[in-house]
């Protein structure tokens, strides 16, 4: 993506999100009473996250539709998904702390149909149209912000960067064939909520091209490659990734793969200046394991490590059992606890 373009999209959104602002404090301003006003504010947060679950409902109705079978929908950490023929709650770390989570498994293969992806964003069109709707027949600019909130939030999620929705439907009309690596990437995800090892599976590697589904299913491949214990293939791979893409989102998770390598095989140097990435914080701020990793084995701190370590036994799901995820952070939370009961100076 050109970087003009991201820059021109994010002043196009940062004018709307306060020009939002502004035409919401100046309705609760003309309500004069301050209890109308603390309940405007009240049903304007909560309509937000509200708006989130409603955008994944539109990828889970247009789904059902066209031939989806629901697989996850949360939002925040908080998610439901389908094991055994039943729903379970899980609280697990979204991608960048994402407002909200829908996956699906399509039943046909061959369909190459896209209202799935696009279910969110003619969700966000018909809000949109429903409140300007109410302001023009009540006329009132109470549902002003609510529209134009909806109007943001469909910008957001259509404009091809990152890995929004505009992003994969970009990419698959522009290359149908790779609607297989879209249909095994949720696949994969469904194995690994159903505590199937991701080691079981056969997976083709990809040739390294520009595009989230295909760069997606690289750091997939050399995910499974890093289970199966390959460090040099995956650090020979990951590094030249890193230098490869200009997904930042995508850079970032395959940078955490890479940096618990370095970790693991002892390459400290690599380690200290890949952990000073500023993308890769942002990341690791919803991965406290892999932080007290470093922090306990790369900066032997005892006291920070302690807390990461605390953190990362509320996320590790007992939904998860058996599945490689679940079994590696188990046994390197084991490992953590084991070093930190050791009596040993840290200085």
């Amino acid at each position: 993506m050109n970087k003009k373009y991201k820059i021109g999209f994010m002043i196009v959104l940062t004018i709307l999100f306060f020009l939002t602002a502004f035409l919401t404090g100046f309705i609760a301003a003309s309500l004069k009473e301050l209890p109308l006003v603390i309940l405007y504010f009240c049903v304007y947060l909560i309509s937000l996250n509200v708006f989130y679950i409603i955008h994944e409902l539109g990828h889970a109705f247009f789904g059902k539709v066209t031939g989806y079978r629901t697989l996850v929908i949360g939002i925040g950490s908080f998610q439901w998904f389908k094991k055994g023929g039943e729903w379970h709650f899980i609280k697990k770390p979204s991608i960048f702390s994402g407002a909200a989570q829908y996956a699906g498994i399509a039943k046909d293969r061959q369909s190459h149909s896209l209202w799935m992806l696009r279910g969110g964003l003619i969700t966000h069109i018909c809000f949109c149209i429903l409140f300007f709707g109410l302001a023009y027949v009540r006329q009132s600019l109470l549902y002003v912000p609510f529209a134009m909130m909806h109007v943001f939030l469909f910008l957001m999620n259509s404009f091809p960067m990152g890995i929004t929705d505009g992003a994969r439907i970009q990419e698959l009309k522009k290359h149908p064939e790779r609607f297989d690596l879209f249909y095994e990437n949720n696949r994969l995800y469904e194995a690994e909520l159903n505590s199937e090892k991701l080691t079981n599976f056969e997976l083709v590697l990809p040739e390294l091209e520009k595009g989230i589904l295909v760069e997606a299913a690289y750091i997939q491949y050399y995910t499974q490659a890093f289970y199966k214990k390959e460090f040099d293939e995956v650090k020979t791979a990951l590094e030249y990734y890193g230098s490869f893409t200009e997904n930042d989102i995508l850079r970032a998770m395959s940078n955490a793969i890479l940096l618990e390598t370095y970790i693991i095989t002892g390459d400290i140097e690599k380690a200290t200046n890949l952990y000073k990435d500023k993308t890769l914080m942002k990341y690791l701020a919803q991965k406290p394991l892999l932080h007290a990793m470093y922090v306990l084995y790369i900066q032997k701190d005892f006291k920070k490590g302690k807390k990461y370590v605390q953190q990362a036994k509320k996320l590790l799901s007992p939904n998860m059992e058996f599945s490689d995820v679940f079994e590696h952070d188990k046994q390197n939370l084991e490992n953590l606890e084991q070093l930190l009961t050791l009596d040993v100076s840290w200085k």
